[in-house]
């Protein structure tokens, strides 16, 4: 017999790889488990009165803010969106505003959202501007100053819309949206004047409305709505879905009131198996729902008059040039 210490009992069952100590407890996980800890035990004078919701701010997105010059003049924009809700979360608004140059070229979202019932529906009001510069090869006018045109092309958005959804069950639905867009064009046509020898001798800005190269853009209005049938039961991994299938049928119709109108439809369904590829099955129709005349055709038709006329080289200021400021050594 060896001499020694006697030897160990054997361990107790449990989990091998767990480091020591054996026998671990958890004071957080105590807490976690009290959901009356820290409560008070009496609770007979506390006053019962129902919940009434009330918009509270939630967060504000970081807020941006630009100043800067150039040959158009000294620029200011920046914009932020604020995000409110009640305690519950049922009533959601958000609110954005984005300033970037005159009072055209605001952009504004109001949107509201209500999920306190099985039906959760919404309405958003939104204006948005799109602005484009155009510079124009410079010319030579009648009294020989060089010329160097730039037309500012801006198309503003306004839209209104009602928002629905209506769950079957966890993974089917029903939704939809009626809205009203309403669309205008404006131009802008700025020119600067030098003489020869490259000395500037004035601009002008003059505001063309909604005419341009000898058309007129009247506002679009346009009214649309949808509806759609969407199934989703798909389950997500790091950066896609990896199991399961979804499938959107969803008829869409736009119509401007008058002659021009159009309807779309669009199908889509995605099988998605561990171990196979993706079987991916879309479908996109678009089909007009009225006869339209080619005089219709021809108004309504901006987008591609308007891009003709912007990218014509050779065009020429619309309206006369202001009188010129006279070099101050001409004499």
């Amino acid at each position: 017999m060896l001499p020694g210490p006697a030897v160990l009992p054997p361990l107790a069952p449990g989990d091998l790889a767990m480091l020591p100590p054996m026998d671990r407890q958890s004071e957080v996980l105590t807490l976690k488990g009290n959901a009356f800890y820290g409560l008070p035990t009496d609770t007979s004078g506390f006053r019962e009165e129902p919940y009434r919701a009330s918009l509270g701010l939630d967060y504000i997105s970081q807020p941006s803010l630009a100043v800067g010059f150039s040959s158009f003049g000294t620029y200011l924009g920046g914009g932020a969106s604020l995000f409110w809700s009640d305690e519950l979360g049922g009533h959601n608004l958000a609110t954005a505003l984005q300033v970037q140059g005159s009072a055209r070229d605001i952009a504004g979202l109001v949107g509201y959202t209500n999920t306190y019932h099985r039906l959760n529906w919404g309405m958003a009001v939104q204006q948005i501007p799109y602005l484009s510069v155009i510079p124009y090869y410079p010319s030579l006018d009648s009294s020989g100053a060089i010329v160097y045109p730039t037309v500012l092309f801006r198309q503003t958005q306004r839209t209104a819309s009602w928002i629905f959804s209506y769950p079957f069950s966890r993974v089917q639905r029903i939704e939809g949206n009626i809205g009203y867009a309403n669309i205008t064009y404006n131009f802008q046509e700025i020119a600067d004047y030098y003489d020869p020898t490259a000395f500037f001798l004035n601009e002008t800005n003059i505001n063309l409305g909604n005419q341009f190269g000898g058309h007129t853009y009247n506002a679009l209005n346009l009214g649309q709505a949808s509806m759609a049938l969407v199934y989703d039961n798909s389950f997500f991994g790091y950066t896609s879905p990896i199991l399961g299938q979804r499938y959107r049928l969803e008829p869409m119709v736009h119509h401007d009131g008058r002659r021009l109108g159009a309807a779309q439809e669009l199908a889509a369904r995605r099988l998605l198996a561990p171990g196979f590829a993706h079987q991916q099955l879309d479908g996109r129709g678009v089909a007009a729902v009225c006869v339209v005349h080619a005089p219709a055709v021809k108004q309504r038709s901006h987008d591609a008059q308007i891009l003709r006329e912007l990218v014509n080289p050779h065009r020429r200021l619309t309206h006369q040039p202001h009188p010129r400021v006279a070099r101050p050594d001409a004499q």
